[in-house]
């Protein structure tokens, strides 16, 4: 008992089996596509990702040469740190003695000055005893003339 309906409908079933059959073979058909494509995004991928790694191995050498010149130049600044205060070093105990020995200088100086102060106080006082003795022998002598 087959109707007319059911003849368009095997015929349905019939032209749907096609569809899917096309529908599968053009699924084979993209995927095969895609497995091509992906293989070839694989082979930039692959090549990216090589040249990324280039990349890193020589940004990782720059980092490892600049921490190495910066260690470099560390250690130099402390060799000249270390050479700028020892030499301030000296340079102040330097300057220690020398004010010292300014400070003695200028004691000896005092010291000096007063013996000069001490002689002249003595010459100025023998000088004053010579006169008088002088103005003592000048009119004590006999036959000097005391109008003259």
């Amino acid at each position: 008992m087959r109707t007319a309906e059911d003849g368009g409908r095997e015929n349905m079933f019939v032209d749907c089996m096609d569809e899917i059959e096309n529908s599968e073979s053009e699924q084979k058909s993209v995927e095969k596509k895609n497995l091509q494509d992906n293989g070839f995004q694989e082979s930039d991928s692959d090549i990216n990702v090589q040249h990324l790694m280039a990349e890193m191995e020589l940004l990782c050498d720059m980092l490892e040469k600049s921490i190495a010149e910066k260690d470099e130049s560390a250690r130099n600044h402390e060799k000249e740190r270390k050479a700028f205060m020892t030499e301030l070093s000296h340079a102040l105990d330097e300057r220690a003695q020398n004010e010292e020995k300014v400070k003695e200088l200028h004691s000896v100086l005092l010291t000096k000055d007063q013996e000069i102060d001490f002689l002249n106080a003595k010459v100025s006082e023998l000088f004053q005893s010579s006169n008088f003795m002088q103005s003592q022998l000048h009119e004590s002598e006999p036959g000097k003339d005391k109008n003259i």
